[in-house]
Protein backbone atom coordinates (compact mmCIF):
# COMPACT_ATOMS: atom_id res chain seq x y z
CA UNK A 1 0.00 0.00 0.00
CA UNK A 2 1.43 3.45 -0.89
CA UNK A 3 2.67 5.43 2.07
CA UNK A 4 -0.12 8.09 1.95
CA UNK A 5 -2.70 5.33 2.56
CA UNK A 6 -0.90 3.46 5.35
CA UNK A 7 -2.78 5.53 7.90
CA UNK A 8 -5.95 3.72 6.81
CA UNK A 9 -4.48 0.48 8.21
CA UNK A 10 -4.72 1.92 11.73
CA UNK A 11 -7.81 0.46 13.41
CA UNK A 12 -8.16 3.29 15.95
CA UNK A 13 -7.95 5.92 13.22
CA UNK A 14 -10.61 4.20 11.16
CA UNK A 15 -12.87 4.00 14.22
CA UNK A 16 -12.49 7.75 14.72
CA UNK A 17 -13.41 8.35 11.08
CA UNK A 18 -16.49 6.11 11.13
CA UNK A 19 -17.59 7.51 14.50
CA UNK A 20 -18.49 10.70 12.66
CA UNK A 21 -21.38 8.76 11.12
CA UNK A 22 -22.66 7.38 14.43
CA UNK A 23 -25.98 8.48 15.93
CA UNK A 24 -25.76 11.15 18.61
CA UNK A 25 -25.59 9.85 22.16
CA UNK A 26 -28.67 11.77 23.32
CA UNK A 27 -30.91 10.86 20.37
CA UNK A 28 -31.77 7.36 21.57
CA UNK A 29 -34.78 8.52 23.61
CA UNK A 30 -36.09 11.06 21.09
CA UNK A 31 -37.97 8.50 19.04
CA UNK A 32 -41.22 9.19 20.86
CA UNK A 33 -44.15 10.67 18.99
CA UNK A 34 -45.57 12.27 22.13
CA UNK A 35 -42.41 14.26 22.88
CA UNK A 36 -40.49 15.16 19.74
CA UNK A 37 -42.03 13.77 16.60
CA UNK A 38 -40.57 16.36 14.17
CA UNK A 39 -37.02 15.91 15.43
CA UNK A 40 -37.53 12.16 15.50
CA UNK A 41 -38.37 12.09 11.78
CA UNK A 42 -35.40 14.21 10.73
CA UNK A 43 -33.02 12.35 13.02
CA UNK A 44 -34.05 8.95 11.70
CA UNK A 45 -33.77 10.18 8.13
CA UNK A 46 -30.19 11.35 8.76
CA UNK A 47 -29.37 8.10 10.57
CA UNK A 48 -30.65 6.09 7.62
CA UNK A 49 -28.28 7.93 5.27
CA UNK A 50 -25.34 7.41 7.65
CA UNK A 51 -26.10 3.71 7.94
CA UNK A 52 -26.09 3.23 4.20
CA UNK A 53 -22.72 4.97 4.05
CA UNK A 54 -21.32 2.72 6.80
CA UNK A 55 -22.62 -0.39 5.03
CA UNK A 56 -20.85 0.65 1.84
CA UNK A 57 -17.62 1.31 3.75
CA UNK A 58 -17.77 -2.16 5.33
CA UNK A 59 -17.70 -3.68 1.82
CA UNK A 60 -14.63 -1.75 0.63
CA UNK A 61 -11.90 -3.91 2.16
CA UNK A 62 -11.08 -6.11 5.15
CA UNK A 63 -9.40 -3.20 6.96
CA UNK A 64 -12.63 -1.22 6.81
CA UNK A 65 -14.96 -4.07 7.70
CA UNK A 66 -14.64 -4.40 11.48
CA UNK A 67 -14.52 -0.68 12.42
CA UNK A 68 -17.38 0.15 10.03
CA UNK A 69 -19.56 -2.73 11.21
CA UNK A 70 -18.95 -1.89 14.86
CA UNK A 71 -20.39 1.59 14.29
CA UNK A 72 -23.12 0.35 11.95
CA UNK A 73 -24.52 -2.04 14.56
CA UNK A 74 -24.04 0.31 17.49
CA UNK A 75 -27.61 1.62 17.14
CA UNK A 76 -30.47 -0.57 15.91
CA UNK A 77 -34.22 -0.05 15.61
CA UNK A 78 -35.50 -3.42 16.76
CA UNK A 79 -34.39 -6.85 17.90
CA UNK A 80 -37.24 -8.89 16.42
CA UNK A 81 -35.23 -9.86 13.31
CA UNK A 82 -31.74 -10.05 14.80
CA UNK A 83 -32.32 -12.83 17.34
CA UNK A 84 -33.82 -15.25 14.76
CA UNK A 85 -30.80 -14.48 12.56
CA UNK A 86 -28.51 -15.43 15.43
CA UNK A 87 -30.38 -18.70 15.83
CA UNK A 88 -30.32 -19.50 12.10
CA UNK A 89 -26.58 -18.91 11.74
CA UNK A 90 -25.45 -21.12 14.64
CA UNK A 91 -23.42 -24.23 13.66
CA UNK A 92 -24.58 -27.53 15.08
CA UNK A 93 -22.98 -30.96 15.42
CA UNK A 94 -24.58 -34.25 14.45
CA UNK A 95 -25.92 -34.51 17.98
CA UNK A 96 -27.70 -31.15 17.39
CA UNK A 97 -25.60 -29.47 20.09
CA UNK A 98 -24.37 -25.91 19.95
CA UNK A 99 -20.63 -25.76 19.16
CA UNK A 100 -19.57 -22.12 19.56
CA UNK A 101 -22.03 -19.25 19.88
CA UNK A 102 -19.14 -16.77 19.67
CA UNK A 103 -18.39 -17.94 16.15
CA UNK A 104 -21.70 -16.70 14.85
CA UNK A 105 -21.44 -13.54 12.79
CA UNK A 106 -24.92 -12.46 13.86
CA UNK A 107 -24.00 -12.88 17.50
CA UNK A 108 -20.88 -10.85 16.83
CA UNK A 109 -23.05 -8.08 15.40
CA UNK A 110 -25.27 -8.25 18.50
CA UNK A 111 -22.23 -7.63 20.69
CA UNK A 112 -21.67 -4.31 18.91
CA UNK A 113 -25.16 -3.07 19.86
CA UNK A 114 -25.12 -0.19 22.33
CA UNK A 115 -28.62 1.27 21.82
CA UNK A 116 -31.98 -0.11 20.71
CA UNK A 117 -34.04 2.82 19.44
CA UNK A 118 -37.12 1.00 18.21
CA UNK A 119 -40.62 1.01 19.56
CA UNK A 120 -40.16 -2.50 20.88
CA UNK A 121 -42.40 -5.50 20.45
CA UNK A 122 -42.79 -8.99 21.72
CA UNK A 123 -40.31 -11.41 20.23
CA UNK A 124 -41.49 -13.80 17.57
CA UNK A 125 -42.16 -17.41 18.46
CA UNK A 126 -39.01 -18.29 16.53
CA UNK A 127 -36.86 -15.99 18.66
CA UNK A 128 -38.26 -16.75 22.10
CA UNK A 129 -36.78 -20.26 22.62
CA UNK A 130 -33.25 -19.19 21.73
CA UNK A 131 -33.44 -16.05 23.83
CA UNK A 132 -34.60 -18.13 26.78
CA UNK A 133 -31.78 -20.64 26.15
CA UNK A 134 -29.16 -17.89 26.31
CA UNK A 135 -30.74 -16.62 29.51
CA UNK A 136 -30.53 -20.06 31.16
CA UNK A 137 -26.85 -20.29 30.20
CA UNK A 138 -26.11 -16.90 31.79
CA UNK A 139 -25.57 -15.24 28.42
CA UNK A 140 -27.13 -12.09 27.01
CA UNK A 141 -27.54 -11.50 23.26
CA UNK A 142 -26.54 -7.87 23.88
CA UNK A 143 -23.82 -7.87 26.57
CA UNK A 144 -22.83 -4.24 25.88
CA UNK A 145 -26.30 -2.72 25.57
CA UNK A 146 -26.45 0.71 27.24
CA UNK A 147 -29.61 2.47 25.99
CA UNK A 148 -33.02 1.04 25.21
CA UNK A 149 -36.60 2.05 24.46
CA UNK A 150 -39.22 -0.66 24.77
CA UNK A 151 -43.01 -0.76 24.36
CA UNK A 152 -44.40 -3.33 26.78
CA UNK A 153 -47.88 -4.75 26.38
CA UNK A 154 -49.65 -5.54 29.66
CA UNK A 155 -50.01 -8.40 30.24
CA UNK A 156 -47.59 -10.07 27.86
CA UNK A 157 -44.30 -11.94 27.85
CA UNK A 158 -41.14 -11.17 29.81
CA UNK A 159 -38.86 -10.98 26.75
CA UNK A 160 -37.40 -7.69 27.98
CA UNK A 161 -35.69 -9.52 30.84
CA UNK A 162 -34.06 -11.82 28.28
CA UNK A 163 -32.56 -8.91 26.35
CA UNK A 164 -31.23 -6.45 28.92
CA UNK A 165 -27.93 -7.00 30.69
CA UNK A 166 -26.04 -5.40 33.61
CA UNK A 167 -24.44 -2.99 31.13
CA UNK A 168 -27.76 -1.17 30.63
CA UNK A 169 -27.62 2.46 31.79
CA UNK A 170 -30.73 4.06 30.23
CA UNK A 171 -34.22 2.63 29.79
CA UNK A 172 -37.46 4.12 28.50
CA UNK A 173 -40.29 1.66 28.96
CA UNK A 174 -43.78 2.39 27.64
CA UNK A 175 -46.56 0.38 29.25
CA UNK A 176 -49.61 -0.19 27.09
CA UNK A 177 -52.66 -2.28 27.81
CA UNK A 178 -52.84 -5.26 25.48
CA UNK A 179 -55.79 -4.97 23.06
CA UNK A 180 -57.08 -8.42 23.91
CA UNK A 181 -56.88 -7.89 27.68
CA UNK A 182 -59.94 -7.12 29.76
CA UNK A 183 -60.35 -5.66 33.20
CA UNK A 184 -60.23 -8.42 35.76
CA UNK A 185 -62.39 -8.28 38.84
CA UNK A 186 -60.26 -8.36 41.97
CA UNK A 187 -61.34 -9.61 45.37
CA UNK A 188 -60.21 -7.57 48.37
CA UNK A 189 -56.48 -6.85 48.31
CA UNK A 190 -55.67 -9.53 45.73
CA UNK A 191 -53.79 -7.81 42.86
CA UNK A 192 -55.01 -8.19 39.31
CA UNK A 193 -53.10 -10.06 36.62
CA UNK A 194 -51.99 -6.77 35.02
CA UNK A 195 -50.75 -5.32 38.30
CA UNK A 196 -48.80 -8.48 39.13
CA UNK A 197 -47.23 -8.47 35.67
CA UNK A 198 -46.07 -4.82 35.89
CA UNK A 199 -44.67 -5.26 39.40
CA UNK A 200 -42.85 -8.49 38.51
CA UNK A 201 -41.38 -6.99 35.35
CA UNK A 202 -40.06 -3.91 37.15
CA UNK A 203 -38.62 -6.10 39.90
CA UNK A 204 -36.88 -8.20 37.26
CA UNK A 205 -35.45 -5.08 35.59
CA UNK A 206 -34.01 -3.95 38.93
CA UNK A 207 -32.30 -7.34 39.27
CA UNK A 208 -31.06 -7.55 35.67
CA UNK A 209 -29.89 -3.92 35.34
CA UNK A 210 -28.72 -2.83 38.80
CA UNK A 211 -26.54 -0.01 37.39
CA UNK A 212 -29.32 1.84 35.61
CA UNK A 213 -28.78 5.62 35.63
CA UNK A 214 -31.76 6.85 33.56
CA UNK A 215 -35.33 5.55 33.84
CA UNK A 216 -38.36 6.86 32.01
CA UNK A 217 -41.75 5.22 32.48
CA UNK A 218 -44.69 6.14 30.27
CA UNK A 219 -48.13 4.66 30.84
CA UNK A 220 -51.69 4.79 29.66
CA UNK A 221 -54.62 5.49 31.94
CA UNK A 222 -55.18 1.74 32.37
CA UNK A 223 -51.86 1.35 34.22
CA UNK A 224 -52.28 2.44 37.83
CA UNK A 225 -49.68 4.64 39.48
CA UNK A 226 -49.29 2.31 42.45
CA UNK A 227 -48.03 -0.47 40.16
CA UNK A 228 -44.81 1.45 39.51
CA UNK A 229 -43.56 1.31 43.09
CA UNK A 230 -41.30 -1.63 42.21
CA UNK A 231 -39.11 0.78 40.23
CA UNK A 232 -37.56 2.25 43.38
CA UNK A 233 -34.84 -0.36 43.73
CA UNK A 234 -32.21 1.26 41.49
CA UNK A 235 -29.46 2.43 43.84
CA UNK A 236 -27.47 4.30 41.17
CA UNK A 237 -30.40 6.03 39.50
CA UNK A 238 -29.61 9.63 38.54
CA UNK A 239 -32.61 10.54 36.35
CA UNK A 240 -36.21 9.47 36.92
CA UNK A 241 -38.86 10.59 34.43
CA UNK A 242 -42.30 9.51 35.61
CA UNK A 243 -44.12 12.41 33.96
CA UNK A 244 -46.56 10.48 31.85
CA UNK A 245 -48.27 12.47 29.12
CA UNK A 246 -51.56 10.72 29.82
CA UNK A 247 -53.90 12.69 32.08
CA UNK A 248 -53.70 10.43 35.09
CA UNK A 249 -51.78 10.43 38.33
CA UNK A 250 -48.46 8.60 38.18
CA UNK A 251 -46.98 9.24 41.62
CA UNK A 252 -48.01 7.77 44.95
CA UNK A 253 -46.67 8.62 48.38
CA UNK A 254 -44.72 5.33 48.81
CA UNK A 255 -43.01 5.95 45.46
CA UNK A 256 -42.41 9.60 46.29
CA UNK A 257 -40.89 8.77 49.68
CA UNK A 258 -38.51 6.26 48.12
CA UNK A 259 -37.40 8.74 45.47
CA UNK A 260 -36.89 11.43 48.12
CA UNK A 261 -34.42 9.24 50.02
CA UNK A 262 -32.22 8.42 47.00
CA UNK A 263 -28.84 10.15 47.35
CA UNK A 264 -27.90 9.55 43.70
CA UNK A 265 -31.03 11.12 42.18
CA UNK A 266 -30.19 14.36 40.33
CA UNK A 267 -33.00 14.85 37.80
CA UNK A 268 -36.67 14.18 38.49
CA UNK A 269 -39.92 14.58 36.54
CA UNK A 270 -43.13 13.65 38.34
CA UNK A 271 -46.80 14.50 38.59
CA UNK A 272 -47.81 15.52 42.10
CA UNK A 273 -50.74 13.70 43.71
CA UNK A 274 -53.96 15.50 44.59
CA UNK A 275 -53.41 15.05 48.32
CA UNK A 276 -50.11 14.67 50.09
CA UNK A 277 -49.18 14.27 53.72
CA UNK A 278 -45.67 14.49 55.11
CA UNK A 279 -43.06 12.56 53.16
CA UNK A 280 -41.78 11.21 56.48
CA UNK A 281 -38.27 10.57 55.19
CA UNK A 282 -35.77 9.97 58.02
CA UNK A 283 -32.85 11.47 56.07
CA UNK A 284 -32.46 14.50 53.82
CA UNK A 285 -35.21 14.90 51.22
CA UNK A 286 -33.83 14.89 47.65
CA UNK A 287 -30.32 15.78 48.85
CA UNK A 288 -28.66 15.76 45.40
CA UNK A 289 -31.46 17.07 43.17
CA UNK A 290 -30.35 19.41 40.38
CA UNK A 291 -33.39 19.66 38.09
CA UNK A 292 -37.05 19.18 39.01
CA UNK A 293 -40.15 19.18 36.80
CA UNK A 294 -43.52 19.04 38.56
CA UNK A 295 -46.85 18.60 36.84
CA UNK A 296 -49.38 20.05 39.28
CA UNK A 297 -52.47 19.17 37.28
CA UNK A 298 -54.00 17.39 40.27
CA UNK A 299 -52.47 19.49 43.06
CA UNK A 300 -53.49 22.69 44.77
CA UNK A 301 -51.09 25.59 45.10
CA UNK A 302 -50.47 25.02 48.81
CA UNK A 303 -49.48 21.38 48.14
CA UNK A 304 -46.88 22.59 45.65
CA UNK A 305 -45.46 25.02 48.19
CA UNK A 306 -45.38 22.35 50.91
CA UNK A 307 -43.63 19.87 48.63
CA UNK A 308 -40.82 22.11 47.37
CA UNK A 309 -40.24 23.41 50.91
CA UNK A 310 -39.12 19.90 51.94
CA UNK A 311 -36.32 19.69 49.36
CA UNK A 312 -32.92 20.00 51.01
CA UNK A 313 -30.69 20.02 47.94
CA UNK A 314 -28.41 23.04 47.60
CA UNK A 315 -27.66 22.19 43.95
CA UNK A 316 -31.10 22.71 42.40
CA UNK A 317 -30.56 24.95 39.37
CA UNK A 318 -33.72 24.21 37.34
CA UNK A 319 -37.32 24.16 38.60
CA UNK A 320 -40.39 23.75 36.38
CA UNK A 321 -43.92 23.84 37.84
CA UNK A 322 -46.50 23.13 35.14
CA UNK A 323 -50.29 23.16 34.89
CA UNK A 324 -51.04 24.66 38.30
CA UNK A 325 -54.78 24.66 38.90
CA UNK A 326 -56.64 27.89 39.57
CA UNK A 327 -59.76 26.72 41.36
CA UNK A 328 -60.29 29.64 43.74
CA UNK A 329 -60.08 33.41 43.66
CA UNK A 330 -56.98 33.37 45.92
CA UNK A 331 -54.65 32.74 43.01
CA UNK A 332 -52.31 35.65 43.71
CA UNK A 333 -51.79 34.60 47.34
CA UNK A 334 -51.00 31.02 46.34
CA UNK A 335 -48.51 32.06 43.66
CA UNK A 336 -46.78 34.47 46.02
CA UNK A 337 -46.50 31.71 48.63
CA UNK A 338 -44.79 29.46 46.09
CA UNK A 339 -42.45 32.30 45.09
CA UNK A 340 -41.57 32.90 48.74
CA UNK A 341 -40.66 29.24 49.20
CA UNK A 342 -38.55 29.24 46.05
CA UNK A 343 -36.65 32.30 47.22
CA UNK A 344 -36.12 30.89 50.71
CA UNK A 345 -34.88 27.50 49.51
CA UNK A 346 -33.07 28.08 46.20
CA UNK A 347 -32.10 31.74 45.91
CA UNK A 348 -28.39 30.98 45.63
CA UNK A 349 -28.55 28.04 43.17
CA UNK A 350 -31.59 28.43 40.92
CA UNK A 351 -30.90 29.63 37.36
CA UNK A 352 -33.96 28.36 35.48
CA UNK A 353 -37.59 28.73 36.57
CA UNK A 354 -40.84 27.88 34.81
CA UNK A 355 -44.28 28.52 36.31
CA UNK A 356 -47.51 27.94 34.39
CA UNK A 357 -51.13 28.20 35.52
CA UNK A 358 -54.32 27.00 33.93
CA UNK A 359 -57.99 27.23 34.80
CA UNK A 360 -59.95 24.28 36.15
CA UNK A 361 -63.51 24.61 37.34
CA UNK A 362 -66.20 27.27 36.95
CA UNK A 363 -64.51 30.50 38.05
CA UNK A 364 -66.23 33.75 37.16
CA UNK A 365 -64.02 36.27 35.40
CA UNK A 366 -64.71 38.85 38.13
CA UNK A 367 -63.37 36.47 40.77
CA UNK A 368 -60.42 35.32 38.67
CA UNK A 369 -58.90 38.77 38.27
CA UNK A 370 -55.66 39.43 40.13
CA UNK A 371 -56.38 41.82 42.94
CA UNK A 372 -52.62 42.11 43.47
CA UNK A 373 -50.36 43.45 40.78
CA UNK A 374 -48.23 41.06 38.77
CA UNK A 375 -45.02 42.50 40.17
CA UNK A 376 -46.29 42.22 43.74
CA UNK A 377 -47.21 38.58 43.14
CA UNK A 378 -43.77 37.56 41.85
CA UNK A 379 -41.86 40.03 44.04
CA UNK A 380 -39.92 37.29 45.90
CA UNK A 381 -38.46 36.15 42.57
CA UNK A 382 -37.11 39.64 41.90
CA UNK A 383 -34.62 39.10 44.72
CA UNK A 384 -33.11 36.11 42.87
CA UNK A 385 -30.57 37.88 40.67
CA UNK A 386 -28.97 34.65 39.42
CA UNK A 387 -31.99 33.71 37.31
CA UNK A 388 -31.12 33.34 33.63
CA UNK A 389 -34.15 31.53 32.23
CA UNK A 390 -37.60 32.60 33.47
CA UNK A 391 -40.88 31.49 31.93
CA UNK A 392 -44.18 32.54 33.52
CA UNK A 393 -47.37 31.54 31.73
CA UNK A 394 -50.82 32.37 33.09
CA UNK A 395 -53.54 31.24 30.72
CA UNK A 396 -56.08 33.98 29.88
CA UNK A 397 -58.98 31.73 30.88
CA UNK A 398 -57.35 31.22 34.29
CA UNK A 399 -56.82 34.77 35.50
CA UNK A 400 -56.46 38.34 34.29
CA UNK A 401 -53.20 39.92 35.45
CA UNK A 402 -53.06 43.45 36.82
CA UNK A 403 -50.00 44.82 35.00
CA UNK A 404 -48.34 48.24 35.10
CA UNK A 405 -46.23 50.17 32.64
CA UNK A 406 -43.07 49.74 34.72
CA UNK A 407 -43.20 45.94 35.08
CA UNK A 408 -40.57 45.25 32.44
CA UNK A 409 -38.17 47.77 33.91
CA UNK A 410 -38.37 46.18 37.36
CA UNK A 411 -37.91 42.70 35.90
CA UNK A 412 -34.87 43.84 33.92
CA UNK A 413 -33.32 45.33 37.05
CA UNK A 414 -33.88 42.07 38.93
CA UNK A 415 -32.57 39.67 36.25
CA UNK A 416 -29.69 41.40 34.41
CA UNK A 417 -28.16 38.03 33.42
CA UNK A 418 -31.33 36.74 31.77
CA UNK A 419 -30.95 34.94 28.45
CA UNK A 420 -34.58 33.83 28.13
CA UNK A 421 -37.69 35.56 29.50
CA UNK A 422 -41.22 34.44 28.65
CA UNK A 423 -44.08 36.54 30.08
CA UNK A 424 -47.33 35.00 28.89
CA UNK A 425 -50.43 36.46 30.53
CA UNK A 426 -53.45 38.63 29.78
CA UNK A 427 -52.82 42.15 31.18
CA UNK A 428 -55.85 43.90 32.59
CA UNK A 429 -54.60 47.35 31.59
CA UNK A 430 -51.54 48.29 29.55
CA UNK A 431 -49.11 46.25 27.49
CA UNK A 432 -45.37 47.06 27.42
CA UNK A 433 -44.57 50.19 25.45
CA UNK A 434 -41.72 50.63 22.99
CA UNK A 435 -39.75 52.45 25.68
CA UNK A 436 -40.25 49.49 28.04
CA UNK A 437 -39.02 47.04 25.42
CA UNK A 438 -35.91 49.10 24.67
CA UNK A 439 -35.12 49.53 28.37
CA UNK A 440 -35.57 45.82 29.01
CA UNK A 441 -33.25 44.89 26.15
CA UNK A 442 -30.60 47.34 27.32
CA UNK A 443 -30.56 46.13 30.90
CA UNK A 444 -30.38 42.50 29.73
CA UNK A 445 -27.62 42.52 27.08
CA UNK A 446 -27.36 38.71 26.99
CA UNK A 447 -31.05 38.19 26.22
CA UNK A 448 -31.65 35.87 23.26
CA UNK A 449 -35.29 34.78 23.66
CA UNK A 450 -38.13 37.10 24.67
CA UNK A 451 -41.90 36.57 24.81
CA UNK A 452 -44.01 39.60 25.78
CA UNK A 453 -47.68 39.56 26.86
CA UNK A 454 -48.35 42.17 24.17
CA UNK A 455 -47.04 45.49 22.93
CA UNK A 456 -48.29 49.07 22.91
CA UNK A 457 -46.88 50.76 19.81
CA UNK A 458 -49.18 53.78 19.98
CA UNK A 459 -46.54 55.97 21.64
CA UNK A 460 -43.63 57.71 19.90
CA UNK A 461 -40.58 55.64 18.97
CA UNK A 462 -38.16 58.40 18.05
CA UNK A 463 -34.86 57.89 19.85
CA UNK A 464 -35.88 54.63 21.50
CA UNK A 465 -32.90 52.45 20.55
CA UNK A 466 -29.63 51.11 21.88
CA UNK A 467 -26.17 52.59 21.69
CA UNK A 468 -22.98 50.57 21.64
CA UNK A 469 -21.49 52.20 24.70
CA UNK A 470 -24.63 51.50 26.73
CA UNK A 471 -25.15 47.81 26.01
CA UNK A 472 -24.16 46.01 29.17
CA UNK A 473 -24.40 49.11 31.35
CA UNK A 474 -27.55 49.75 33.29
CA UNK A 475 -28.24 53.14 31.80
CA UNK A 476 -31.66 53.77 30.36
CA UNK A 477 -32.07 54.35 26.65
CA UNK A 478 -33.14 57.64 25.18
CA UNK A 479 -36.76 58.42 25.86
CA UNK A 480 -39.44 58.87 23.26
CA UNK A 481 -38.81 62.63 23.19
CA UNK A 482 -35.04 62.40 23.52
CA UNK A 483 -32.39 62.83 20.88
CA UNK A 484 -31.33 60.15 18.44
CA UNK A 485 -28.70 57.69 19.54
CA UNK A 486 -25.07 58.27 18.89
CA UNK A 487 -23.38 56.94 15.82
CA UNK A 488 -21.79 53.53 16.16
CA UNK A 489 -24.84 51.86 17.69
CA UNK A 490 -24.27 48.21 18.54
CA UNK A 491 -26.98 45.64 17.69
CA UNK A 492 -28.64 43.60 20.40
CA UNK A 493 -28.14 39.82 20.28
CA UNK A 494 -31.83 38.89 20.61
CA UNK A 495 -32.67 35.94 18.36
CA UNK A 496 -36.35 35.30 19.09
CA UNK A 497 -39.19 37.73 19.84
CA UNK A 498 -42.90 36.95 19.99
CA UNK A 499 -46.15 38.13 21.58
CA UNK A 500 -48.18 35.73 23.67
CA UNK A 501 -51.39 37.41 22.51
CA UNK A 502 -50.32 37.13 18.84
CA UNK A 503 -51.09 40.82 18.52
CA UNK A 504 -54.82 40.58 19.17
CA UNK A 505 -54.79 42.67 22.36
CA UNK A 506 -51.79 44.79 21.39
CA UNK A 507 -52.01 48.36 20.12
CA UNK A 508 -50.37 48.50 16.68
CA UNK A 509 -51.79 51.51 14.82
CA UNK A 510 -48.91 51.64 12.32
CA UNK A 511 -47.28 48.24 11.51
CA UNK A 512 -44.68 49.89 9.27
CA UNK A 513 -43.43 52.17 12.04
CA UNK A 514 -43.31 49.28 14.55
CA UNK A 515 -41.41 47.16 12.01
CA UNK A 516 -38.78 49.86 11.60
CA UNK A 517 -38.38 50.12 15.36
CA UNK A 518 -37.99 46.36 15.86
CA UNK A 519 -35.62 45.95 12.92
CA UNK A 520 -33.37 48.73 14.23
CA UNK A 521 -33.44 47.53 17.82
CA UNK A 522 -33.17 43.77 17.16
CA UNK A 523 -31.53 43.17 13.76
CA UNK A 524 -30.64 39.55 14.56
CA UNK A 525 -34.13 38.22 15.35
CA UNK A 526 -35.29 35.24 13.29
CA UNK A 527 -38.85 36.32 12.60
CA UNK A 528 -41.66 33.78 12.31
CA UNK A 529 -45.31 34.67 11.86
CA UNK A 530 -47.64 32.57 14.05
CA UNK A 531 -50.61 31.03 12.21
CA UNK A 532 -53.22 32.81 14.38
CA UNK A 533 -51.60 36.26 14.42
CA UNK A 534 -53.66 39.41 14.10
CA UNK A 535 -53.53 41.32 10.83
CA UNK A 536 -51.48 44.15 12.37
CA UNK A 537 -48.87 41.81 13.87
CA UNK A 538 -48.66 39.80 10.65
CA UNK A 539 -48.11 42.99 8.65
CA UNK A 540 -45.42 44.04 11.12
CA UNK A 541 -43.49 40.79 10.73
CA UNK A 542 -43.80 40.86 6.95
CA UNK A 543 -42.48 44.42 6.86
CA UNK A 544 -39.54 43.52 9.13
CA UNK A 545 -38.66 40.66 6.80
CA UNK A 546 -38.78 43.03 3.81
CA UNK A 547 -36.49 45.45 5.61
CA UNK A 548 -34.10 42.60 6.40
CA UNK A 549 -33.98 41.49 2.77
CA UNK A 550 -33.44 45.05 1.56
CA UNK A 551 -30.57 45.51 4.01
CA UNK A 552 -28.90 42.31 2.86
CA UNK A 553 -29.19 43.29 -0.78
Amino acid sequence: MPSPFRALECYDLLCCVFDQLAATEHSWYDYDVSTNDAHCWSARRADSHHRRTLARCARVCKAFFTPAVSVLWRDIDNVAHLIPAIRASEPFTAQNRLISPSSSRSLEYARYVRAIHGSGSTLSSRAQPYSAELLREGMSPFPHLRHMRWVQLVPSGMELLQIISPSLRSLHIVFQRAPESHDKVTLGDVPSVCETFVRDLLTGIVTKAPHLRYLRVSTTGDIKESWLESAIGFRELQTADLLSRIHSEVTTLPLLRSLASMHSLQHLKIRLPSEMSSLDVPCNVFPSLQTLTLDAMFSRLHIIADFISTITSEQLHSLSIQNCECTTSAVGVGIRTICNVIRARFASSLCKLELSLRNVGPIRRSLATHRQSFIHTIEPLLDMHNLEDVRIAIMPEAVTVAASEHDLEKIAQAWPNATRVHLCYFPSSVSPSLQDVATFAQRCPGLTDLVLPGIDASGPSSGVTLSADRVGSHACPSGPTGSDTKSGAGPHGLRSLSLSDNGWNSKIPDPTRLAGFLDTLFPGVEWRCPPLASDQWRETIEEVVRLRIARLL
